[in-house]
């Protein structure tokens, strides 16, 4: 999820955003009233704009697709076009709420096209009063330095943004990787496990779960050392990344044990899982290793992440006598 994402679902966040146009209500309400705009037509803008708040404070924000937010730059131009025309002719002071669209749009954009388009939509609102005619010299003036101000802030913002969303993907990478094998690590694994599982209950396919544990790999540390053990670690990661498709994950948990989730994979295509993994585990060049391996299929194995866990790795339990039977883990190095 984006960072933008991330922080826009935040209560705070929601509640503050709520309490800017209840605020701004009240101020528009003042503004309105010192230039002079009719009481009714005043009150009825700063009612609108404290009244947007609701929607924000109420909506099911942790549900909702972010696309929905991109409303909240449309809202804030119609609502700042509506009040510069009932204070018109000064309505340039106004315009300065616009400024505030050029630093919210590129946190709330999921593409350079929705950037453009809210940032040209405010343009077009800004612009309406001059077009109109509705303003003076003075006020028009004012209003294209705020154009000129909210599409640099735009920009600015866009690129300080981008920094952000690199940095961000950069964290979440290194916190779901294996530090040592480059895989995902334990918490990707949960994670992608449990997205996986309520992705396939609302489709209804098949997924599975393999678990793989090395044999003999305490050896290796003890004799050869824990240099040796660790490339042997890298070598089975690489050799399994090579035998799994791109939509399936491999995660190191821990220790020499390795998971496997592939979507999509029933109970009749397990063999062929197997078959690949253990190819790939006898193509290792500098080592030669043998695994037990288990596989559990939801639904048919169990329907939560537990469930399928344990499944798999009795069954990977019960293939170790199996695998002893197989090359013996050795290193070269």
């Amino acid at each position: 999820m984006r960072l933008s994402r991330r922080i826009l679902r935040q209560p705070l966040v929601r509640f503050g955003v709520a309490g800017l146009f209840v605020v701004s209500g009240g101020v528009a309400l003042l503004l309105l009233q010192g230039v002079g705009a009719p009481h009714g037509p005043s009150l009825a803008i700063s009612a609108l704009i404290a009244l947007t708040s609701i929607p924000f404070a109420v909506a099911p924000v942790a549900t909702m697709p972010h696309r929905w937010f991109h409303v909240l730059p449309v809202v804030i131009a119609v609502e700042t076009c509506a009040a510069m025309w009932v204070a018109a002719p000064d309505s340039g002071p106004g315009a300065v709420t616009f400024i505030f669209i050029g630093a919210v749009a590129p946190i709330i954009a999921e593409s350079w096209w929705a950037l453009l388009a809210q940032l040209s939509f405010a343009s077009l609102m800004i612009f309406i009063p001059v077009i109109a005619g509705i303003v003076d010299t003075s006020s028009a003036y004012t209003i294209l330095a705020v154009f000129l101000l909210m599409w640099g802030l735009a920009g600015i913002v866009t690129l300080v943004w981008a920094h952000a969303e690199d940095v961000a993907a950069q964290l979440d990478a290194l916190a779901q990787r294996d530090a040592l094998t480059g895989v995902g690590n334990r918490r990707m694994l949960d994670e992608r496990l449990d997205y996986e599982l309520v992705r396939h209950a609302r489709s209804g396919e098949p997924l599975a779960v393999a678990v793989l544990d090395l044999n003999g790999f305490k050896t290796i540390n003890d004799t050869i050392g824990h240099n040796a053990g660790d490339d042997v670690l890298r070598e089975v990661a690489d050799a399994l990344r090579g035998a799994v498709r791109g939509q399936d994950t491999v995660a190191r948990p821990g220790g020499d044990e390795f998971c496997i989730l592939a979507p999509g994979t029933g109970a009749d295509a397990t063999d062929e899982l197997v078959a690949r993994i253990r190819a790939a585990l006898d193509g290792v060049t500098t080592d030669r290793v043998s695994a037990g391996i288990g596989v559990a299929v939801f639904p048919g194995d169990g329907t939560t992440a537990r469930d399928l866990y344990e499944a798999a790795d009795a069954r990977q339990r019960a293939d170790k006598p199996l695998a002893r039977g197989g090359a013996e883990l050795t290193s070269s190095r």
